[in-house]
């Protein structure tokens, strides 16, 4: 076999996989519309060429293997062809479903495709209730026709160079042909390029493909399988990735500034009986015209909530899921810039404290209830270990019911048995509540789901606003009203992409806090700025509960002397004050700041950075 055949074949190969990485960025781009389409035709032609070094990368290492098998052709040309055709048949299958997953998953978690989705193949059903069976069915559909493109494409470029010829192999010497196959052994290393990315001593990394002031424009540009595969092998193990000093330096800095206790009073708020936590799913505090001023209000009833109690108009939650919210919530634990939550380590959550497992112990009744399944994101475990003594879940409402929407129990049904079991719970008490209805697929009983997202979106989460507003009535009417306390926040926000909102703006984390019930005797808004974290503190404070290490990371939200609040995400990590806001991007090493008059102060950024690091250091000593 000649070495302009081999050399024609493997280039074949290359440009090959070049064309499909590139085929699936633009289909990731048209899939995404509603996010990159209104950045601009240049901005979208940016994000094809600057991302085509890491796409070259990409098809870089996919055609590493048949490269080599083009150095055995010269010696046995049919068992090189063959291997290389069924690699292509192999890989292809995985290939296509991992980029439509990443352009399906997108929309919602505004993240490429990384290691962490590994969380949801064990939990399928998750995955299942994300989408709405007509998604479900446009997605096979989708996937089988991408998929049976690229099979006739790669079998095409195999066969074009691959026809069995006369078996010129024997008229070779067997000089010649060992001639050729090193040849082709030199040719395969300079693949080394490509994967590279560069001659320079910085090899391939999402910095550099990074081009544009717009995050999602940075991430635009990530090859999808390139990226997974640099997040599976860079996953922090036992190492803090955020390490800048040494750890007892951190813990030190940490335990004067963040972990100093404060002597918060709170005289317009009675010790209450009875707690009351409802857990809004994705509500940001954009949605809330009582708390943007100068929006449009989506959700008047909690806007009307918010004018009876204590609202937080500066309030961020930690993370950009539920498990991190939850883990927040109820045990004042931040989220992580690693690809897992506290949630998805049994081991390490059993040694979280948390709310319910505080307020066991001055023996009150716990009691949590949800519409959803409850063995999601281990919350069934969380709870149990918490000691909490009733539990509602999807599998206590009628079948009918149940099924009403992917996720659960709708809003409507799950607010009305909630008020119900409250009849029913020994006073004192400690319960939450947590909705599923402002959750995608957004499929709320009653109305049509619009083909137009951001419409979709707003249909849930003005059913949810309703039934939360109805469900708040019912509640004021009871006589256990005057004695309880209702705390409502958010797990995290979700489709602010829809409304031009960064992911790494801090806007996309302000979700709303509002604290109401008859011990409330006063309404106002208050603009500290603090953390969902925070909620464990405030609550064993007005409760008169010691928590102990369990507000290791949580702070009073009346607390005017230490305002700030960090949030935490797969490749970024940002920190709020009234003065001083910056966001830290840990792959690309760029540090944006939000206030025009802000300059770098190295003091702040020592001292944020021993936090970042301490809340990892604590993590992996669990």
């Amino acid at each position: 076999m000649k070495l302009k055949e081999i050399v024609t074949m493997g280039v074949g190969q290359f440009v090959y996989w070049l064309l499909f990485f590139v085929a699936f960025k633009v289909f990731f781009l048209l899939f995404n519309h509603s996010s990159y389409f209104p950045l601009g035709a240049l901005e979208c032609c940016g994000i094809v060429l600057h991302g085509l070094r890491m796409d070259l990368s990409a098809a870089g290492y996919l055609t590493i293997f048949p490269a080599l098998c083009l150095v055995i052709a010269p010696f046995c040309r049919k068992v090189a062809f063959g291997a290389i055709k069924w690699y292509s048949l192999l890989m292809l299958p995985l290939l296509v479903l991992m980029g439509c997953a990443d352009a399906a998953t997108f929309s919602e978690w505004q993240t490429r495709l990384n290691v962490s989705i590994m969380t949801f193949f064990r939990d399928p059903v998750g995955m299942l209730q994300s989408l709405s069976t007509g998604q479900w069915l446009a997605a096979v559909m989708v996937y089988v026709v991408l998929l049976w493109c690229a099979v006739r494409g790669v079998l095409a470029v195999i066969s074009m160079f691959g026809r069995e010829a006369e078996d010129e192999n024997q008229s070779q010497s067997a000089k010649r042909r060992a001639m050729v196959s090193v040849a082709q052994l030199l040719l395969a290393v300079t693949l080394l390029l490509p994967i590279r990315g560069t001659v320079g001593n910085a090899p391939m990394s999402p910095s550099t493909v990074s081009f544009s002031r717009h995050l999602i424009s940075n991430y635009g540009a990530y090859n999808f399988f390139w990226n997974f595969v640099f997040t599976a092998l860079n996953q922090s193990g036992n190492d803090n990735p955020l390490a800048s000093m040494a750890a007892h330096d951190a813990k030190e800095i940490f335990d004067e500034h963040f972990y100093a206790s404060s002597d918060v009073q709170i005289p317009f708020i009675r010790k209450p009986r009875n707690v009351v936590l409802v857990i809004l799913e994705s509500f940001s505090s954009r949605m809330c015209g009582f708390l943007t001023s100068g929006e449009t209000d989506y959700t008047p009833c909690l806007s009307e909530i918010c004018r009876q109690g204590i609202a937080f108009d500066s309030c961020y939650a930690t993370g950009h899921r539920s498990d991190k919210g939850i883990a927040a919530l109820l045990g004042a634990y931040p989220a992580l810039v690693n690809y897992s939550s506290i949630m998805e380590e049994p081991a390490k959550l059993a040694t979280l404290s948390s709310l319910p497992q505080l307020f066991g112990k001055q023996g009150y009744t716990t009691h949590f209830a949800y519409g959803g399944d409850i063995d999601f994101y281990n919350t069934k475990l969380f709870l149990l270990q918490a000691g909490v003594e009733r539990i509602t879940e999807r599998s206590d409402f009628p079948l009918v019911v149940s099924r009403m929407q992917k996720w659960g129990a709708p809003d409507e049904y799950l607010y009305g048995r909630y008020i119900a079991e409250l009849d029913t719970l020994p006073s004192p008490f400690f319960s939450a509540c947590y909705n599923i209805s402002s959750h995608p697929p957004f499929d709320v009983p009653g109305t049509a789901s619009p083909s137009d997202g951001k419409q979709r979106a707003l249909n849930a989460f003005g059913y949810a606003d309703r039934c939360l507003g109805q469900m708040l009535d019912s509640l004021r009417a009871k006589p256990l009203w005057d004695s309880t306390l209702v705390v409502i926040c958010s797990d995290h926000t979700a489709s602010l992409h829809e409304f031009g909102i960064a992911i790494d703006d801090p806007e996309n984390y302000r979700i709303p806090l509002v604290l109401t019930g008859g011990v409330v005797d006063t309404a106002f808004v208050c603009h500290n700025v603090c953390s969902q974290t925070d909620v464990l503190a405030t609550l064993c404070d007005i409760c008169h509960i010691e928590a102990g290490e369990a507000a290791k990371f949580s702070k009073s939200v009346f607390d005017s002397k230490r305002q700030y609040a960090f949030f935490f995400r797969n490749e970024l990590w940002g920190y709020v004050s009234p003065g001083y806001t910056f966001v830290n991007n840990i792959e690309t090493g760029e540090r944006r700041f939000w206030y025009a008059n802000c300059t770098p102060n190295d003091s702040i950024d020592l001292c944020c950075n021993a936090y970042a690091q301490h809340v990892l250091d604590d993590y992996l000593s669990r």
